[in-house]
């Protein structure tokens, strides 16, 4: 097979053989080493890139294989050797200024390849498409028309949104967002004036004013004709399939038409796409239909552009590439993390395969967020499930370096830290970068310039004050109330400002937030059984919390020092003890006070010892200068009183306890002393 690209690698199959026989049979594996697709010095690029750096060491356990060394066709020895360049954009100041020059250079880069007649075919591959719009708008900009495959999202063009409005107002009649839209599509657009106007007769819904206002002398044409079609075919609805009632509204308002005056062939064509979901979707009641078809268009793509079915140049995903070939290959975005939004995923549990040819599988549970237990299973395969797409971002580099048969041009956007050239970890960007002998292959080019922009003169708009239209805020179904916030109420009613003093003293500093912040984490992980931090990483989380590095590290050893008196005073030390029958930090609780108010909080700490319930807050609040430590713990009772009280009977109320077995405590790190809320 052909190194690295044979189908069944990329689709994650294993070497084996599905049949009770296997090893058995005398089979051989046939390696083909010969690419009869690329130029010479692009084959020695990619086999110099692969073998000594992205897969110098390949990880086995991860599904990664040797790489195999590809050689020339006797053909390509004889031809030009291709081109390799790649253009590198500093994001030093503005990210998505940079990228921004990236897609100008792209769009002029393609529109200079297409011009030369010697060109051939184009391919612009993404690993994701994140840029795609950024890209598409630079390549129209300069008038290319570009073959887009699996490109933009169907749901966001704006034609398809008028037909998802007319669909949804058939089907829900009480959606007066979608009747207000059905006002403003291509096919019936009216003015602001008169929208007003409708919304202001006194009517109960949006479809009654949108009726009343069609039979109105006033109403423009385009309503007449929208209130006597949708008049003769909404008592359609649940008789005929959905789709064909919304096509023929479609068609008698002239649908097609306006649409293709205002977006083109492409418009029409992803309408046409629209309708064939909705037929997909229908399932005899409407609103079981409107549903499925709204499931559908999450994944649905817009089709291709008629009018671009015979551009060489081509867009699309490097998944979508695999087994395609063009004479030059652009590849922006190489600065991605392939494993980027992996890490935020939050699944209720996880399940990967064991390495090892024993197809054994095994499933860890996300630990319980109050007691936060985990064996470290959930730890295991949370990295080999990364190993494993950091693996398959791998294949997906070889086979977006090896469709080019000519030319290769290479983008991203890298910084410089210590006179050294980086980029994200794992990226296709930061491999080229770190790979030595680079410049022996790679023509580069810094901030290479794009297109000169051609600047229209556009005169000023002459644009009369619009005024809003009159609003009135409909009523929560419910509040909430945090406790946190209860000692905000009625303290000091002689001395309204008093409590936003105290409430100043909790993070009183420059940087009390961010210090009582890392604090506060600090004691979660003591809780949690874990050591100290080391002052590089408090230094680390108050920087991350906006602490400038100076401060940070002035303020580090002063934090480690006070929790570390607080982990020897007596009661802290017992507070942060795991081996009671119950501990937890940061434990969230939440309960209904009646039908329309719900409580929700987070205690600090909480204990049981066994007998008795400790539900410890932690205030970070320093001793006001010149004031008597009891008449400062007075005074922070009364601002917190009401807080603990409400934690008390919220805890009650979960385990079913009796109030009286819980203890309520304010725990002042900067005293080292605990004061109970009787």
């Amino acid at each position: 097979m052909e190194p690295k690209a044979e189908v069944s690698l990329f689709m994650k199959a294993r070497s084996g053989l599905p049949l009770p026989g296997q090893g058995l049979l005398p089979l051989k594996p046939l390696y083909i080493s010969t690419n009869f697709r690329s130029r010479k010095n692009l084959i020695d690029f990619t086999n110099d890139l692969f073998s000594k750096t992205v897969m110098a060491r390949p990880n086995l356990e991860a599904d990664e294989v040797p790489f195999l060394k590809a050689q020339p066709s006797p053909e390509m020895l004889t031809r030009d050797p291709g081109t390799i360049k790649l253009a590198l954009f500093s994001k030093e100041e503005d990210a998505h200024g940079s990228r921004l020059k990236e897609a100008d250079w792209l769009a002029g880069a393609v529109s200079r390849t297409s011009q030369d007649p010697r060109s051939g075919s184009i391919g612009i591959l993404l690993f994701a498409r994140t840029h795609l719009p950024l890209y598409l708008k630079a390549l129209y900009e300069q008038g290319i028309q570009v073959q887009v495959q699996e490109g933009l999202n169907l749901e966001a063009r704006p034609e398809v949104q008028d037909l998802l409005s007319l669909t949804r107002s058939l089907v829900r009649p009480q959606d007066d967002l979608a009747w207000a839209s059905l006002v403003r599509s291509a096919w019936c657009w009216i003015g602001l004036d008169d929208l007003l106007q409708i919304s202001q007769i006194p009517m109960a819904s949006f479809a009654e004013k949108i009726m009343v206002f069609s039979q109105m002398p006033q109403a423009q044409p385009s309503v007449k004709n929208l209130g006597q079609v949708l008049e003769s075919y909404q008592n359609q609805v649940g008789r005929l399939p959905l789709h064909r009632v919304v096509q023929k509204i479609w068609e008698e308002l002239s649908g097609p038409k306006t649409v293709a005056e205002r977006y083109g062939l492409s418009g029409v064509r992803n309408c046409r796409q629209f309708l064939q979901l909705l037929f997909l979707a229908e399932k005899g009641l409407p609103e079981e239909t409107l549903s499925s078809l709204e499931f559908l268009l999450a994944t649905a793509y817009a089709p291709p552009d008629p009018l671009a079915s015979r551009s060489q140049v081509a867009i699309m995903t490097v998944h979508h590439a695999k087994g395609l070939e063009f004479d030059t290959v652009f590849l922006p975005h190489l600065d991605r993390n392939p494993l980027e939004g992996s890490q935020r995923e939050d699944l209720p549990y996880l399940l990967e395969r064991l390495p090892g040819d024993r197809e054994e599988h095994l499933i860890a549970l996300k630990p319980d967020r109050r007691t936060q237990n985990d064996p470290g299973v959930l730890g295991l395969l949370k990295d080999l499930k990364k190993e494993r797409g950091l693996g398959e971002a791998k294949r997906l580099y070889y086979v977006a370096l090896t469709r080019a048969k000519e030319n290769l041009f290479l983008s991203g956007l890298y910084s410089r830290k210590e006179e050294e050239e980086k980029a994200p970890k794992q990226s296709l960007l930061e491999y080229l970068l770190n790979h030595p002998g680079k410049e022996k292959f790679l023509e580069i080019h810094y901030d290479p310039l794009g297109p000169e922009e051609q600047k229209e003169i556009i005169p000023p708009l002459n644009m009369e004050e619009i005024l809003p239209l009159p609003f009135e805020s409909e009523p929560v179904p419910y509040r909430m109330i945090l406790p946190s916030g209860l000692q905000e109420e009625d303290l000091f009613p002689e001395e309204a400002d008093r409590t936003a003093i105290f409430l100043q003293e909790e993070f009183k500093g420059p940087y009390g937030m961010a210090r009582g912040t890392v604090i506060h984490r600090i004691l979660e992980h003591l809780g949690m059984g874990k050591g100290l931090p080391t002052g590089k990483a408090v230094v680390r989380a108050l920087t991350a919390e906006g602490v400038v590095q100076e401060a940070a590290q002035e303020m580090a050893p002063q934090i480690l020092a006070e929790v570390e008196a607080c982990r020897q005073e007596p009661f802290c030390a017992a507070m942060l003890r795991t081996d009671h029958p119950f501990s937890a930090c940061e434990w969230a609780l939440e309960d209904q006070v009646d039908e329309h108010t719900l409580r929700s909080g987070v205690i600090d700490r909480i204990v049981f010892n066994g007998r008795e319930w400790f539900v410890v807050d932690y205030k970070t609040t320093p001793l006001p200068e010149g004031m008597a430590v009891e008449t400062f713990l007075q005074e922070q009772d009364v601002l917190y009183r009401k807080q603990l009280l409400a934690y008390r009977e919220m805890l009650g109320h979960a385990r079913s306890l009796d109030p009286a077995l819980i203890r309520l405590f304010l725990y002042f790190t900067a005293l080292q002393k605990e004061y109970e809320i009787k």
